[in-house]
C-alpha cells in the first residue's frame, strides 16, 4: 500500500488528528516501520505549491502542520 494512502486511512480512523504533523505520523501503529526522516519528507515533497511539481496529497497549515488535500 502506498504511504499517501496509509497516511489518509490513518486520519480517517482517527489514528492521527485532521492536522498533523510528521511525528503524529510517526507514532501512528501502522506506520511505524518507515524511517524517521521518512514522513517529514514526504509530508514536504507533496505539499501544495511543492517546488518539484509533486502530485499534491497535502496541504501546509502552519509550519510542521498539515491536513489532507481535498
Amino acid at each position: 500500500m502506498r504511504l499517501q494512502k496509509k497516511i489518509a486511512d490513518a486520519v480517517t480512523s482517527g489514528e492521527v488528528p485532521q492536522h498533523f504533523t510528521a511525528a503524529d505520523l510517526r507514532r501512528a501503529v501502522s506506520l511505524n516501520y518507515y524511517a524517521r526522516s521518512t514522513f517529514s519528507t514526504f509530508l514536504a515533497k507533496h505539499c501544495e505549491g511543492n517546488p518539484g511539481g509533486y502530485n499534491v496529497f497535502f496541504v501546509r497549515v502552519a509550519r510542521g502542520v498539515y491536513r489532507m488535500a481535498e
